[in-house]
């Protein structure tokens, strides 16, 4: 008995030391690629402008994904978005710091000066301890029905194809043109590593806890911000299925509970902080249609600039707006021959190509009904759920829970103390009450807006503490939470490890034994169960010589194009689809007679 448990911690720690190479790595590159355009795009508005605007490294990180995702864009329409591209930002932003070393210099001495003596030794552990023990989580990738649905599939043809007319005919899933997928195709490192990472996501969700911590340690653990950890802990927890894997829901909503947390800890931002106010809403509609209503914060900054006459920076922020929209909707016609899938309404356009419109009300419908079971699921049934175990519905029920009484605290504050409640929080609220109607309206599920009501939550609970005369402060509390989270993520993620290994045993195979240096993906968890994905997926003939690898699993990452023979949420039959000519590039339709 003590021997099997040696040998098992013996591979769990070799695997966890090979899979962390690789996250940091690819971490590392893609925050130098991203801060690196983010600062570009704030030296090219600051000098544009006149209007010098004071951004930290993630604003400038999230900046970076605003101006970056627009040369991918207009890029995708005639290229594959893959390594070639990757290299070309990777080398053009060397020489931006090569060609502008102030800069450079400036931002080492802004993070010097932000973290030099700032942090006690025991808060700085904890820093590393979360660092570390998130690049372990990611090393683990959870087993997703979306993401081996279509989500993988989605991303590798965006990296080995431009975009490809009539797609979204092969799966109408492919209509939903996510930027996120986009981004994701040149951060996938599958020419290095034979086999796709999607690390952009878990970047994004390991800086946003890194920035919590640290507004937690510099106010000395004040209540305001131990309110704001609490509900980064709730979103994380509830989402912790999505984490590690595909998603266009994670991204929105820790960017989201980030903006909304700066507004609420630092509400002159709303002055002072124009840019990544107007553009970064545009790059989350692009991501999620849903989160649109978060566009009101760039409606209201752009009435105020309006106001006090500041023309260049509104020219700047709507054009750098549109450059990122346009060649979104774009792609949106190429894929579903619609302006915005699956709107039906919309319909502006006769292509070929189109997706039918009677697929995409059913697309429409299904969205709701899926969201509205969840919702029901984990209200009344919350151990009965397919997808969902009973602690997530759980969590889910509490974040319900805790959204209504900040709604009912904000309304009894705004009713009784109208005059000493500031105007952001009035902006705030009607954000919030737009996002959640648009969500309920458009299918209930959680994880489509976990961090607006994680938001609404720390909201309601710092609006709660506003009016006090005494700061509130809860050190010991405050560290004995932190500690917990972190191990949580480090138990968590041996429990998938340690859980893992019996299933394997008996084919005498080793985690560690991959070849690739890689977080442990679905393909490898599935090899290491002597399954191969690809077995039971068959050439299907269509016309013009082509044909589409079809089989009654899900196709995961297969090769392209495949797709599943039958499904209940597949509304376009395999014998329906005809290519629109003899590559791959060309296209697909839906035969007329099934029109």
């Amino acid at each position: 008995m003590d021997s099997e448990l040696e040998e098992r911690m013996a591979v769990w720690s070799r695997l966890i030391i090979n899979d962390m190479l690789v996250n940091i790595i690819s971490w590392t590159v893609i925050f130098f690629i991203l801060f690196s355009f983010g600062d570009m795009l704030l030296a090219l508005y600051d000098r544009i402008c006149k209007h010098d605007e004071e951004y930290d490294p993630v604003d400038k990180l999230l900046l970076g994904l605003c101006f970056l995702i627009i040369p991918l864009s207009v890029w995708s329409l005639w290229l594959p978005s893959n390594q070639v591209f990757l290299v070309a930002v990777f080398l053009v932003s060397l020489n931006y710091w090569a060609i502008c070393p102030r800069r450079l210099f400036y931002t080492y001495d802004y993070i010097v000066k932000s973290t030099k003596g700032v942090f006690s030794p025991f808060q700085s552990v904890l820093i590393i301890l979360f660092l570390l023990f998130s690049l372990y989580f990611f090393t683990w990738q959870q087993d997703v029905y979306d993401s081996a649905f279509y989500h993988f599939q989605n991303i590798r043809w965006n990296e080995e194809y431009a975009v490809v007319p009539g797609v979204a005919n092969l799966d109408d899933r492919f209509g939903f043109n996510s930027n996120y997928f986009l981004l994701s195709a040149i951060f996938s490192f599958r020419f290095l590593l034979g086999e796709a990472i999607y690390p952009l996501q878990p970047l994004v969700v390991t800086v946003v806890g890194c920035w919590v911590l640290y507004e937690l340690f510099i106010s000395k653990y004040e209540v305001k911000r131990v309110i704001i950890l609490l509900s980064y802990i709730l979103l994380f927890w509830v989402s912790i299925y999505f984490l590690g894997n595909t998603s266009t829901d994670i991204l929105p909503n820790f960017i989201v509970f980030y903006i909304i947390a700066r507004i609420v800890l630092y509400p002159k931002l709303l002055k002072t902080n124009c840019l990544i106010g107007v553009v970064l809403p545009v790059l989350l509609l692009t991501c999620k249609l849903s989160f649109f209503p978060i566009g009101l914060i760039s409606i209201y900054l752009l009435y105020n600039l309006f106001k006090e006459k500041k023309y260049k920076v509104i020219s700047f922020v709507v054009i750098a707006g549109l450059f990122i929209l346009i060649p979104w909707l774009i792609r949106n016609v190429v894929v579903s021959g619609y302006l915005i899938y699956p709107f039906y309404q919309i319909d502006l356009f006769s292509f070929d190509w189109k997706v039918p419109r009677e697929v995409a009300i059913r697309e429409k419908d299904y969205i709701f009904d899926i969201g509205y079971y969840f919702f029901r699921i984990a209200l009344r049934y919350p151990d009965g759920s397919v997808r969902d175990p009973l602690f997530i519905n759980i969590l889910a029920d509490i974040i319900y829970l805790l959204t209504l009484c900040s709604f009912i605290l904000a309304s009894y504050l705004m009713l009784k103390k109208r005059k000493k409640i500031e105007m952001h929080i009035y902006l705030l609220y009607v954000v919030f009450f737009v996002s959640i109607a648009v969500w309920a309206f458009g299918g209930p599920d959680i994880r489509f807006v976990s961090g607006i009501l994680c938001a609404v939550i720390f909201t309601g609970g710092v609006l709660l503490y506003e009016n006090r005369d005494d700061k509130l402060y809860l050190p010991g509390f405050s560290k004995t939470l932190v500690c917990a989270f972190i191990l949580g993520i480090a138990l968590w993620t041996g429990s998938c490890y340690y859980g893992f290994y019996p299933q394997i045993k008996e084919y005498g195979i080793h985690p560690f034994s991959h070849l690739m240096l890689k977080p442990y993906s679905i393909t490898d968890q599935q090899k290491a169960r002597g399954i191969d994905i690809t077995d039971g997926f068959l050439p299907y003939a269509i016309n013009n010589e082509q044909i589409i690898w079809v089989g009654e699993d899900l196709p995961h990452d297969m090769i392209l194009p495949a797709s599943i023979a039958s499904h209940y949420a597949k509304f376009i039959p395999l014998e329906c689809i005809e290519a629109r000519g003899y590559k791959i590039q060309d296209g697909y339709r839906v035969k007329k007679m099934c029109q």
